[in-house]
């Protein structure tokens, strides 16, 4: 049986914050900076950061001021133009 490196759970993934309504995402973005977060993008239009932390992050990013919501960053595919079921 393979043994997980302890490493492992500290491997960088990415995850997209969701700001609570009104919250500023320039200054959300610097505390989730503080917090351990490399921001690589921000979509202002929707109230989102993205960036990649360690999973070990998670509780400091999701206690940041003005954050609503830390989720994991999944693949998503709707399928091809003519398939019955996209979903």
């Amino acid at each position: 049986m393979a043994r997980r490196s302890a490493s492992a759970g500290n491997a960088p993934a990415t995850w997209l914050v969701t700001l609570a309504p009104g919250a500023r995402i320039d200054e959300v973005a610097a505390a989730l900076t503080t917090a351990g977060l490399s921001v690589t993008s921000s979509l202002d239009a929707v109230g989102v950061i993205v960036g990649t932390a360690p999973k070990g992050a998670l509780p400091a990013l999701r206690n940041v001021k003005g954050v609503a919501n830390v989720s994991p960053d999944r693949a998503v595919s709707v399928g091809l133009p003519d398939d019955p079921e996209p979903w």
